[in-house]
C-alpha cells in the first residue's frame, strides 16, 4: 500500500461528524461490488471507506435478521476497511483501536444533540 498523508485531528473529526449523513455504498452485483470495494481499499479514500463500512454494517444487520452471515469476501472487505480507518483514527487521536468505535458513536451523538436547534432543555 502506498503511504498516504496521515489525517489531522480536525480532518478526522470532520469525517466522523459527516458519517451519519454519508450515503452507504452497497452494490447489489457481487462481482461489481468486489471490484469497487477492492479499488477503494487500494485508494484508501477515507470517506469512501466510511461508505463501505456503513453499507456492509447495514447488510450484515439485514443478513443477521434472516439468520445469515456476510459473504466471505464482504466480511474481508468489512474487516479491512475498518482496520484501515480505525488504525489511523487511533493513531491520530491517540486512543486504542478498540476505543475508536465508542469514540465515533460518542462524537456522532454529540453532533446530533448539537443539531437539535440548541433549544434550552426545560427542567
Amino acid at each position: 500500500a502506498k503511504m498516504r498523508r496521515i489525517l489531522s485531528k480536525e480532518e478526522i473529526y470532520d469525517i466522523i461528524q459527516a458519517m451519519p449523513g454519508e450515503e452507504s455504498m452497497w452494490i447489489e452485483d457481487e462481482n461489481e461490488r468486489k471490484e469497487k470495494y477492492k479499488e477503494i481499499l487500494h485508494r484508501g479514500d477515507r470517506v469512501e471507506l466510511v461508505r463501505i463500512i456503513k453499507a456492509l454494517y447495514n447488510h450484515q444487520q439485514a443478513q443477521r435478521s434472516k439468520g445469515k452471515h456476510l459473504h466471505t469476501a464482504d466480511e474481508h472487505f468489512f474487516k479491512e476497511a475498518e482496520k484501515m480507518l480505525y488504525d489511523e483514527f487511533a493513531l491520530v487521536l491517540n486512543i486504542r483501536p478498540d476505543q475508536v468505535v465508542p469514540f465515533i458513536l460518542q462524537q456522532v451523538e454529540i453532533t446530533e444533540v448539537d443539531n437539535e436547534d440548541n433549544a434550552p432543555s426545560s427542567l
